[in-house]
């Protein structure tokens, strides 16, 4: 008998009992609908009910101090640390159990909810009823549908409005301008449709978006590449991290980052209209859509 044979036959003996174990944990937990026994129409009870299931099925990974066994780990190649450290990336729970107020956390937990694909079959084979039983996707849905923010999330998107007013034609004929414009930057030279072509999806099909040269004459290098622009206005939030809850928000970001049009601070916005203001169509535009105010 070949040496590697008494090891190969282990391996596939371990695998087979954690099929084996993850199929009889999937039959278990689907095998009916039962009615939880968390089940409440009361606020403070659903909350409680919904933390329980959250601390004792989901903590393990998505807690911000999950952890593992060193020694398990070893033996399973680092394959748990990796477990743990992408599960803490895609969806991290608060230290007190309770979920995050994102928009985009609840979209991944409805995803997770509607296709019960958490947790994998691997791991629910090695600990057994760590699945999310009909009854506790019941319960979960149910507290966390009733939250303004997840209702505006799985709202459709609907499609943008036809302007039909003179004032309306005016505002996106002068968004447009301003979109172009090179004297949004330090050097004149970059606008908003340097990093977000039009003719290019929206987007500069760059890995990283390039803004104003730094020390070295070079151009500086964001850390990330542009987003479309296209139907952004139907977004949940703004930027690829979301720090921009709308267009009105994000709009303000760029100017005033140093490495993308180059100024730095609120302050700056005043060099910026001073330069706009000598410019006699923007001012005749400015007022048409905003009266007195003018370029501020």
């Amino acid at each position: 008998m070949n040496k590697c044979t008494p090891y190969l036959y282990a391996a596939a003996t371990a695998v087979g009992v954690a099929a084996a174990a993850a199929l009889l944990s999937v039959a278990l937990v689907d095998s009916g609908h039962e009615p939880s026994p968390y089940a409440s129409t009361d606020g403070k009870v659903a909350d409680h009910n919904a933390q329980v299931i959250l601390e004792g099925k989901c903590a393990a990974c998505h807690a911000a101090d999950a952890d593992y066994n060193g020694f398990v780990n070893l033996l399973a190649l680092g394959q748990l640390r990796r477990d743990v450290e992408g599960a803490r990336r895609a969806f991290q729970m608060e230290g007190d159990g309770s979920v995050r107020s994102g928009l985009v956390d609840y979209l991944k937990m409805d995803k997770v909810l509607r296709t019960r694909r958490m947790p994998p079959a691997l791991y629910s084979a090695v600990h057994l009823g760590s699945r999310l039983t009909p009854g506790d996707v019941e319960i979960l849905r149910s507290r966390y549908k009733e939250e303004g923010a997840v209702a505006r999330t799985f709202a459709p998107i609907q499609p943008a409005p036809v302007t039909a007013d003179i004032l309306g034609e005016l505002r996106i004929r002068l968004g447009h301008k301003l979109y172009v414009d090179t004297r949004l930057s330090t050097t004149n030279e970059i606008a908003c449709a340097s990093c977000h072509d039009l003719t290019k999806g929206g987007t500069d099909n760059k890995p990283k978006s390039e803004g104003v040269p730094g020390i070295d004459g070079k151009p500086q290098l964001g850390g990330v590449n542009a987003p479309s622009v296209y139907n952004a206005a139907g977004n949940i939030r703004q930027f690829w991290d979301g720090r921009a809850a709308d267009l009105k928000e994000q709009a303000g970001g760029p100017p005033l980052n140093p490495v993308e049009m180059g100024y730095a601070t609120p302050a700056d916005w005043e060099l910026i209209a001073d330069k706009l203001r000598r410019d006699p169509e923007l001012v005749a535009y400015f007022a048409a859509v905003y009266g007195e105010a003018g370029i501020t």
